[in-house]
Parts: structure tokens; C-alpha cells; sequence
């Protein structure tokens, strides 16, 4: 599952001049400092809370929401960002907010549409792993790095190509200590794992992607490869003509782990029923060699563009091994 429908949004203000973001100061020269921000409020309806993906099964409800806010600068040709989020771990029992820096890094503008960027920022994979699939939380998704401590990222546009690569180093964020759990009589029952304080938890990665870009359509191929765990191969498309839309993508990882040798394959079709409300279902196949982690669903959702930065969702994903799950979201950013 996947946060990333604000973080994409955000991310598409900057590439469009800083639009709607709070400017602080702007110099006639083009310096300026702006802050920008937003938050998704709601969470997930779980029907088969023996079978929840999310850590507490006692609840029938889990509060997915988060939040973020940051600074952007650019001087001449250098430019820089600090990003601190607020999320939910609805990966644990306790379900409680944490904050996190989720970007810090410099770029320098090599040209109008070609950036360098080093510190902790997106991978360049990260920028597309989620294009063709038209949901925005409940469908299959490619298990690509993300954010990672120690990057060092191009990105360039040349027409209707666009090209990006980089390489990350290993992260700082891993709590390696594990502690020793008792129960009453002091005997031994369990390692507690050790939690991540952010993301970055890949190790060296190398990944990039490069894809063909028109108003009706887009095609990117993307890959991956992680010191010593493997790699992974995806292929992103979407078409678009009048109010339909069709898109999807396939990967394979061959990274050890619980994704070791799948393929995972995401057909979407959308329809603008008005201008600002749109409907959309998103069929959803996952196959490994393990043949009990195999998944096949169906998700049917519609989303509101009550404004430009405003949007209300309400989706739904049908027959997969978590039984039914429900998922409504208010997402706000500016």
C-alpha cells in the first residue's frame, strides 16, 4: 500500500515554478525561500481483522493519516529542501504519530530541465514506481527503495524523453538492537525487531528509469538493483483519449525477501464522470513461488478534485486474501 498520492502532488507543484506554495521572500533575481506543506486525513475499514495487514487486529478502523511540511530555497542556480513528516505506523500495534525527516538535500540546476540532487531525497525510481496505477492507496505497487539517506540523483528532460538515475549509499536510520522480550516468570519469549526511523533501509541502490512523455501517451521502463538482495524490473504505461484512461504496469523481483521471484501485475481504466469527479477500477494480480502469498483483487474508487489542492477519496478492493477493505481519505496540500 502506498502514501504517496501528497507526496506526488507536492512534488508536482515544484516542478511547476513553486505554484500554490507559501512564498517567504522572492528577489527579482530569482532567489527566493518558500514554504509548502498539506495533510491526508481518514484511514482503512478492515473486514477480516484476523487477516489485517496492519498491526492491531483488534481494530476494525486504522487511522492512516499524515502530514507533512517544508522549506524549499533556490540561490542562482542552487536550490535546496528539509521536509519533516508526521505518519501513522499502521504497521505496529500501537498505531502512534512519528516524525521523521523525510527529505534533506541540495541540487544544482545543470540546465532548465536538468537537476543534480545529493542527500536524502526520493531515488529516481521513486518519481514513477506507482505510474499506471489509477488508485490511490489500496492497489498492488512496486517494492522499489523510496527515500534513501546518501543519494546522488540526475534527472533530465530532453523533448518528449525523460531520464533519471541514482546511486545511494547505506542509510543511518536502522535500529540494529534487538530487545529481549519476558513475560511475569521472566522467561524468554521473543526478539522484538528492530524499527526503522525512517525509510532508508536498502543499503547501497542503484536505480533510474527512462520514459517516453506525450499529452495522450506514456510509456517508462524502470529498474533497481540492491547490493547483495537482488533486482527488480518494471513497465509503466497510460493512455488517455477524451474522459477515458488506461493504464497499468508489470514488474519482477528477483530481491530476496517476501518478494523474492514474483511478478506483479496492475491493469487500471478510469472515466471523468464531471470535471472535477472521477471514477476509476484497477484489477490487481500478485504471484511468487511462494504460493501462499499469492493475491489477486479488484479495487473500485472515485476521487474529487473539490479544488486544485483539495481532494476527496473513497475506495474499495474485493476478493484478495485480507478479505474487503474500505479506504477514505481527505487530502489537502498547498
Amino acid at each position: 500500500m502506498k502514501k504517496k498520492i501528497l507526496v506526488i502532488a507536492i512534488s508536482s507543484l515544484f516542478m511547476s515554478s513553486f505554484a500554490q506554495s507559501a512564498t517567504i521572500y522572492k528577489k527579482a533575481n530569482g532567489d527566493r525561500l518558500d514554504i509548502y506543506g498539506g495533510a491526508e486525513i481518514g484511514g482503512t475499514i478492515v473486514t477480516k481483522r484476523d487477516k489485517s495487514p496492519f498491526g492491531d487486529k483488534s481494530k476494525s478502523y486504522v487511522d492512516d493519516s499524515f502530514g507533512t511540511i517544508g522549506i524549499k530555497g533556490q540561490t542562482n542556480k542552487f536550490y535546496a529542501k528539509l521536509e519533516i513528516d508526521a505518519e501513522r505506523t499502521d504497521w505496529t500495534y500501537e498505531n502512534n504519530f512519528r516524525l521523521v525527516i523525510d527529505k534533506a538535500y541540495v541540487g544544482y540546476f545543470l540546465t532548465d530541465k536538468q537537476t543534480v540532487e545529493f542527500g536524502r531525497t526520493d531515488t529516481a525510481y521513486d518519481h514513477y514506481d506507482a505510474f499506471g496505477d489509477f488508485s490511490n492507496q489500496l492497489a498492488d505497487e512496486v517494492s522499489e527503495a523510496g527515500d534513501q539517506d546518501n543519494t546522488i540523483k540526475y534527472r533530465g528532460e530532453f523533448g518528449d524523453l525523460k531520464v533519471g538515475i541514482s546511486y545511494s549509499a547505506k542509510g543511518w536510520d536502522f535500529e540494529q538492537d534487538a530487545q529481549s522480550i519476558y513475560d511475569e516468570n521472566g522467561v524468554f519469549l521473543k526478539k522484538k525487531r528492530g524499527s526503522y526511523i525512517t525509510d532508508s533501509r536498502e543499503g547501497e541502490v542503484i536505480n533510474g528509469y527512462a520514459g517516453y512523455f506525450t499529452n495522450n501517451l506514456t510509456v517508462i521502463a524502470a529498474a533497481e538493483t540492491v547490493h547483495n538482495r537482488g533486482e527488480l524490473y518494471s513497465l509503466h504505461g497510460k493512455y488517455k483519449i477524451n474522459k477515458f484512461a488506461i493504464g497499468g504496469f508489470t514488474s519482477y523481483s528477483d530481491r530476496d525477501g517476501v518478494n523474492k521471484n514474483s511478478m506483479t501485475y496492475v491493469l487500471s481504466g478510469s472515466y471523468d464522470i464531471t470535471s472535477q469527479l472521477t471514477g476509476y477500477v484497477v484489477g490487481n494480480v500478485y504471484d511468487d513461488d511462494n504460493n501462499d502469498k499469492d493475491d489477486q483483487h479488484v479495487v473500485i474508487g472515485t476521487q474529487y478534485m473539490y479544488a486544485k489542492n483539495v481532494k476527496l477519496v473513497a475506495e474499495a478492493a474485493m476478493g484478495g486474501n485480507t478479505g474487503t477493505l474500505g479506504y477514505l481519505k481527505a487530502y489537502y496540500w498547498f
